[in-house]
């Protein structure tokens, strides 16, 4: 339930911020802050082919795209409601890589992610 409250306190963070600044500047410093913590991969990207090039550029465009419009949307969508959205983010992500990637998981995986949808539909579901 901390992961839960956590993850509640950054969307009142950002929807504070949504009032004091334009989601282009929040977005702005979520990269910069995000390149700093990237630096030390830099070193093996001059090894990277063309192909890789043009899918990280792309995924980066992609990634901005969605990042503003999710910064955006926390304008409008109750607190709760945004939590339970970045809450499903995980889950989205493991089954993207089941279908995509053919990756398997465990039981307690599973189990995992079973009890997050519960907890997810508590929060929505409650007044």
């Amino acid at each position: 339930m901390s992961n839960m409250r956590t993850i509640a306190k950054f969307s009142v963070v950002i929807r504070r911020l949504r009032h004091e600044e334009h989601p282009a500047t929040i977005f702005a410093s979520q990269a910069f802050y995000g390149l700093l913590a990237s630096v030390p991969a830099v070193t093996k990207l001059s090894a990277l082919p063309p192909l890789a090039w043009g899918g990280l550029i792309a995924a980066a465009v992609i990634v901005s795209i969605a990042q503003l419009a999710m910064t955006y949307a926390y304008q409008a969508l109750p607190v709760s409601r945004g939590s339970s959205l970045q809450m499903m983010l995980p889950i989205v992500t493991a089954i993207g890589g089941f279908a995509c990637f053919g990756e398997s998981f465990h039981l307690p995986e599973l189990a995992g992610a079973a009890l997050t949808l519960l907890a997810t539909w508590r929060v929505v579901a409650a007044k």
